[in-house]
């Protein structure tokens, strides 16, 4: 036993197999090219301050951050940024 869900463990496997094979190395590789990922689209929000203003008050307006995600990528009221919200923690600003 790990000590997590069956869920848990489900997941990870099936998010970091490579060629249908789970490999612990290669797992961990991926993992932290997820994280080095979305830290990079975090600098994208707090670089734009027009963005970052507009995610910030629409979120103080319990909007979802899917919510928000999809007004960018219609192109409402800020610059598009595509897929930066959904993987970006609400204190950034």
């Amino acid at each position: 036993m790990v000590g997590r869900g069956k869920t848990t463990v489900s997941n990870e496997i099936n998010r970091n197999k490579v060629s249908n094979e789970y490999v612990a190395t290669k797992a961990q590789a991926k993992a932290y090219t997820r994280r080095e990922a979305a830290k990079f689209q975090s600098k994208k929000i707090v670089a734009n301050k027009k963005l970052c203003f507009f995610i910030e008050k629409s979120l103080l307006n319990w909007q979802s951050p899917e919510a928000i995600a999809g007004r960018l990528k219609a192109g409402c009221q800020a610059p598009r940024i595509p897929d930066t919200l959904s993987r970006t923690p609400v204190s950034i600003c």
